[in-house]
């Protein structure tokens, strides 16, 4: 740690001392042939090179280096706050010893527990050959040591364990075929004032509304390049950028219940950033919406019946419950004796996903159908911003992959790292520069279904439900993100009338829930989300009719004494 921190201490200071300006040289973005040959030339001197005693040697070491220049600026009520410049060059080593069989990887221990998910290290800015193998060679010798201690505690657990026949014969990890992808990079956006006057601007809209207590605007704009290579002879160049704005509100109701959320607009193409005006007109759109939860009632009771999920909130119900977790293939580690010992071996978030065992069986309703698009550009001519050219791994994902197919599972999301059910990678390992550690990840997903209706005929679908149930509302929910129900309507059956409420909170909203679909709108539209800093696009019906949710007031509602707010 000692050597890697002089290390940039140094790079640091050979930029300055011979007058390179680091901005402006990272701007020019660095030349791509110089990084790569300095990776692969490193990387192959150390496969060799490697050895300590009797400890297995490495068959497989791959290294990635993101370059990305960020601008983050902040305003609130019209007034800048923060704006800040941030380059930074990072470096992900990977490294396996023993065989693709048998190798040191998903063996966890109490480091792996309290340390980070990835390797990664701080690299030099300037484009030096020597400057860069050196930290190739630092990160290696040390993911080395570890690589060799784990593969060597691993070898004794499994010796222990009885395991099935298909675990036995599955590799620890999968051989794939070598790739050369190399894509124009992004020029540099060096309007820091636009930005800055951009923001302020933006935020000064929260003026108009006297509810809202708090307030700011960020926009993020990065503008990234991620090289790769790897020993199987992969190698790739390609951007990974990312601009964002987020408008941040927070109001206070009469009765003292605190109330926060954001409107936020991701994209990855410079051509599809809102012009100001555009943005404005987005932004009092949502805030006249949001501050009408500061007169909307309470909700008091727990209804159980048919609820109308639309737009925004359907997508965020869609990504947090099929894909966060649900579709994502991840293989149950080998636990160190130590965890094993501390009663780990129960917890859930070492048991792998369990999801894969319904292979070939009815996980949702019949009438959808589940796909990843990952690899398409596109949908109706609008882009999707979740396309991968090439994963993390060195693979490229099919431009269509049936995940589930008429309620059915038929695949899940995976890296290289084989499970028994779902064992070759469909190329969605992907580097999360924000949180510096590598993630499967849905890119684009597309889903339909069978059963469709005009979207002015599901609210009527929505009431004759409810009007079989005998009940006398059904609801509907237009915004909600992370189980913050936010626009939520209550609709009479009697007369349709709709009754924004606030306070409320799924009841076991899961899985399970997906089984019982009513219909979908026959009109569809492309949802743009993040995702630990990673972009993902859904195109997805409109509304979706779910026949039984249970909603209640919202357990860890808190009703604080009501204070006065003076604005300057």
């Amino acid at each position: 740690m000692k050597n890697q921190c002089k290390l940039n201490i140094l790079s640091v200071a050979v930029c300055l001392l011979s007058g390179i300006n680091i901005f402006s040289a990272h701007s020019q973005q660095a030349s791509s042939s110089i990084i790569l040959s300095s990776v692969e030339k490193e990387v192959n001197r150390n496969l060799s090179g490697l050895k300590i005693d009797k400890l297995a040697t490495p068959f497989f070491i791959s290294y990635a280096v993101t370059d990305e220049k960020e601008l983050v600026t902040t305003a609130s009520f019209g007034s800048l706050i923060k704006s800040t410049e941030k380059i930074a060059r990072t470096g992900y080593p990977f490294l396996l010893v023993g065989s693709y069989n048998s190798c040191n990887i998903g063996y966890f221990d109490m480091q792996s527990m309290y340390g980070r998910p990835t390797e990664s290290s701080i690299l030099c800015l300037n484009d030096n050959p020597k400057g860069i193998a050196t930290s190739v060679w630092l990160d290696l010798d040390k993911c080395y040591k570890r690589a060799a201690e784990q593969y060597q505690a691993k070898l004794g657990i499994v010796g222990q364990q009885n395991t099935s026949e298909d675990e036995k014969d599955l590799p620890d990890y999968e051989k794939v075929e070598s790739k050369k992808v190399i894509l124009n990079v992004t020029p540099a956006d060096s309007r820091k004032k636009y930005w800055e006057d951009f923001a302020c601007k933006l935020s000064e809209i929260a003026n108009k509304y006297p509810d809202i207590i708090r307030s700011k605007v960020t926009i993020a704009n990065r503008i990234a390049t991620i090289y790769y290579y790897n020993t199987e002879g992969t190698y790739y160049s390609i951007p990974d950028d990312l601009f964002t704005f987020q408008f941040d509100v927070t109001l206070i109701t009469p009765d003292g219940q605190e109330i926060s959320d954001y409107y936020y607009c991701p994209t990855n193409e410079f051509k599809d950033i809102p012009d100001l005006q555009s943005a404005i007109g987005l932004c009092e759109k949502y805030l006249s919406d949001f501050v009408l939860l500061n007169k909307a009632p309470l909700i008091q009771e727990v209804y159980s019946g048919p609820v109308l999920i639309e737009g925004m909130a359907l997508g965020e119900v869609i990504s947090e419950r099929l894909f966060d977790k649900t579709l994502i293939a991840k293989k149950k580690p080998v636990l160190s004796q130590e965890l094993t010992e501390r009663g780990y071996a129960s917890s859930p978030m070492l048991a792998g996903n369990s999801t894969e065992m319904m292979a070939g069986k009815e996980i949702i309703s019949k009438d959808l159908t589940v796909k990843s698009i990952t690899g398409k550009k596109s949908y109706n001519g609008q882009p999707l911003y979740g396309y991968i050219p090439i994963d993390y791994q060195g693979v490229i994902p099919s431009e269509e992959l049936v995940l589930v197919e008429k309620g059915i599972l038929k695949n899940m999301l995976n890296g290289r790292i084989p499970t028994s059910k779902f064992p070759h990678s469909n190329g969605h390992e992907r580097i999360s520069m924000r949180y510096r550690q590598t993630t499967i990840s849905s890119g684009n997903v597309q889903i339909t279904s069978e059963k469709t209706f005009p979207k002015q005929e599901m609210k009527t679908k929505l009431l004759e439900t409810a009007r079989e149930q005998n009940l006398e509302y059904a609801y509907i929910l237009k915004r909600g993100r992370d189980n913050n129900i936010g626009m939520l309507y209550r609709v009479s059956v009697a007369d349709g009338s709709e009754t924004l409420v606030r306070g409320a909170a799924f009841v076991d909203f899961n899985l399970k829930s997906f089984k019982r679909i009513l219909g979908c709108s026959d009109n569809n539209f492309v949802y743009h989300r993040t995702k630990l800093g990673l972009l993902n696009s859904y195109v997805l019906p409109e509304s979706m009719l779910f026949e039984d949710i249970e909603i209640s007031k919202n357990p860890k509602l808190v009703l604080k004494t009501s204070y006065l707010v003076v604005k300057p």
